[in-house]
């Protein structure tokens, strides 16, 4: 298997808001596999780390109700869940690598578009278009 590294993920998202990238995994995936992945990539994650998942997801569930969040740069954003995701784990005691923290980037966005799948209301507000859920 080929190691993640976190720089060149970070290029990757570089330049495109957050909402497009929520927008892409609307679009892409159906929500009961949207389901399975968020609950597979939790599995995959050091099992001392599994308990600390939710309270992340909520810390992180409260910035969208910023608009500006959004439209922030995904790579931006990627660093900050990112460094989030490494201080908890370090204050934890759990050991943890670039996998690790990716895949914790990857619940919130995955987490983000399970919501907005079906909040229209939320769709419209981080202006992803209607047509583009799965």
């Amino acid at each position: 298997m080929k190691r993640i590294e976190l720089g060149k993920v970070r290029q990757g998202f570089r330049g495109r808001p957050l909402y497009k990238l929520v927008e892409y995994h609307l679009s892409r995936q159906k929500q009961d596999v949207r389901i399975h992945g968020i609950l597979g990539i939790i599995e995959m994650l050091p099992k001392q780390a599994k308990s600390l998942i939710e309270p992340f997801i909520d810390r992180w569930n409260m910035r969208v109700y910023e608009k500006d969040f959004w439209r922030m740069d995904a790579a931006t954003v990627f660093d900050e869940v990112v460094e989030d995701a490494r201080s908890i784990l370090h204050q934890s005691g759990i050991s943890f690598d670039d996998e690790t923290l990716f895949n914790m980037f990857n619940i919130i966005v995955l987490s983000y578009a399970y919501s907005a799948y079906d909040q229209p209301k939320m769709r419209k507000f981080i202006e992803i278009r209607s047509g583009k859920c799965r």
